[in-house]
């Protein structure tokens, strides 16, 4: 445990794992190494974790492809807020660079606005998502609050919320892009909105994802798949769900479900949905 402008670093904290040259780097108002998460970034190197104070701070973050954790002090004591510029966080570019792993542990990620994920938005990287928040966002397309756009290293959402979130076109709270993926596990889904498809999460076409232990619950879209929707396609979107709830979802087509892909469910109660046409679950 070490002291340092008022933050305290536990070395243990969520069992992060680094190479022995990386570096454990500070932000906080005063008295760090840092005073913005994007200046720490800026100079990180790959494998340094970025131990970030409580408080809020007004940044909307580029990450390069480069493996690094920012570690919070808690969800509900450091928050990221991108003040309605821009994504949040954007991960990467659009490049065949191999992804490598991003964590985000123990934030809340809001007031983002952008076209492709409000919240978050991976271009190219491998997002590790626990411990937080992701609320308050929006995106004119898909992916309110978040937006997984990297082709060959599933994304991991662990412990965390998204709520509260909304998409223009697909994916009030994630949208899992064409060929991409996802594994979500003891998370929630909940009140995010959608204005066509998937008010919880869209699974675009070919993308294969997995949900466990999580509750989907009052998502709205305006079209089809109130909680999830599965797209159709070369191949359609594959999506297992277990051991969840996709409770109290609403939209005209599928109020809690939409399957024009490959579902599957396994320990699931998908209850108290409402579709006026009703057309799957």
């Amino acid at each position: 445990m070490k002291k340092i402008g008022g933050l305290i670093i536990s070395f243990a904290a969520a069992a992060v794992a680094h190479e022995a040259t990386a570096a454990d780097l500070t932000v906080c108002p005063t008295g760090c190494q840092h005073v913005t998460i994007q200046s720490a970034i800026d100079s990180s190197q790959p494998g340094d974790v970025i131990h970030i104070a409580a408080g809020t701070y007004f940044e909307n973050l580029l990450v390069p492809n480069k493996r690094l954790t920012l570690l919070g002090a808690g969800q509900d004591l450091t928050e990221i807020n991108g003040r309605n510029r821009g994504s949040v966080v954007t991960l990467g570019t659009r490049s065949d660079e191999t992804p490598q792993t991003v964590s985000i542990i123990g934030v809340t990620i809001t007031h983002g606005s952008a076209q492709f994920g409000g919240g978050i938005l991976v271009n190219n990287g491998a997002l590790d998502l626990e411990n937080s928040i992701v609320s308050s966002n929006s995106a004119t397309q898909d992916g309110g609050g978040i937006d997984l756009g990297a082709f060959t290293v599933p994304a991991k959402i662990i412990g965390t919320m998204v709520v509260h979130n909304r998409a223009g076109v697909s994916g009030g709270g994630i949208a899992v892009e064409v060929e991409c993926a996802a594994q979500i596990s003891n998370s929630s889904i909940t009140r995010n909105t959608a204005g066509q498809r998937g008010g919880g999460l869209w699974a675009g076409a070919a993308s294969h994802s997995s949900i466990q232990t999580t509750t989907i619950s009052d998502n709205t879209s305006q079209q089809n798949g109130g909680g999830l929707y599965l797209e159709f396609g070369e191949p359609n979107a594959s999506l297992s769900v277990a051991n969840s709830s996709v409770v109290g979802n609403e939209a005209v087509d599928g109020g809690g479900i939409f399957d024009a892909g490959r579902l599957t469910t396994t320990g699931t109660i998908v209850t108290g949905n409402n579709a006026p046409n009703d057309v799957t679950r």
